[in-house]
């Protein structure tokens, strides 16, 4: 299996990872999906901490976040939307205010205090909201990681304002735009965005074998039209 540079651009600082080339076809196809086939397809990021790894379940958590996130629609006006995910289970030292999320989880001297182990899985959800409420469905996705055996201390990213390099295929050259601070991110309208955004998640730094307790570190749900050919 081969590995393949991964240059991302954040506020014009340029930071390079390892990417395995595998997950980011998978990547792209989960995303090139979305675009095609949703009616109104939006990227959430969000994170969780695996507190308790002996409980959660890896190998159901795609159906297990499908029902818990329904049940968290189920006295909502609004319908549940059609979701898929891609996934990274990481692990790194950070002090216990990120691991819980606290309102001094980035402030100044973080690097004074004492480091702990963080077990926690990313994941981006692309929702198909055309019939919810995007704005609201931040809130309904962390309370269904929250259902999970295993996880705790769901909560979702805000995108930064930041720069992105994009290639124009008509001239070949490659334009850098400025993106804006939003909760989510439309895949009709901000493709290139969320791409360069979502493919961090295919990076090997953070997945560190000694720490994390599962084989496959990596996933995405699988797509309708690759299930009718297995």
């Amino acid at each position: 299996m081969g590995i393949t540079p991964l240059n991302t651009t954040q506020n014009g600082d340029a930071k390079h990872y390892t990417a395995n080339p595998d997950h980011l076809e998978q990547i792209e196809s989960v995303l090139f999906y979305a675009k095609e086939n949703m009616t109104s397809p939006c990227s959430f990021h969000l994170l969780s901490h695996v507190s308790e790894p002996e409980k959660f379940n890896k190998g159901d958590f795609l159906k297990n976040f499908s029902r818990a996130l329904k049940r968290q629609y189920k006295s909502s006006k609004q319908q549940a939307p059609e979701t898929l995910l891609i996934y990274s289970i990481e692990f790194k030292m950070t002090d216990v205010d990120e691991i819980n999320d606290t309102d001094e989880a980035y402030s100044l001297g973080k690097n004074d205090k004492i480091k702990l182990p963080f077990l926690h899985i990313h994941v981006c959800i692309i929702a198909d909201c055309n019939k919810t409420i995007p704005q609201a469905f931040n809130a309904k996705a962390q309370a269904a990681l929250n259902e999970i055996a295993g996880l705790s201390k769901a909560r979702y990213y805000k995108s930064k304002a930041r720069n992105i390099s994009v290639l124009d295929e008509e001239t070949g050259e490659r334009k850098v735009y400025r993106t804006n601070a939003q909760m989510y991110k439309s895949l009709k309208k901000e493709f290139d965005d969320v791409y360069d955004r979502v493919k961090y998640l295919a990076k090997l730094e953070q997945k560190d074998p000694e720490n994390i307790p599962f084989r496959q570190k990596f996933g995405c749900s699988r797509l309708p039209k690759l299930e009718s050919n297995t």
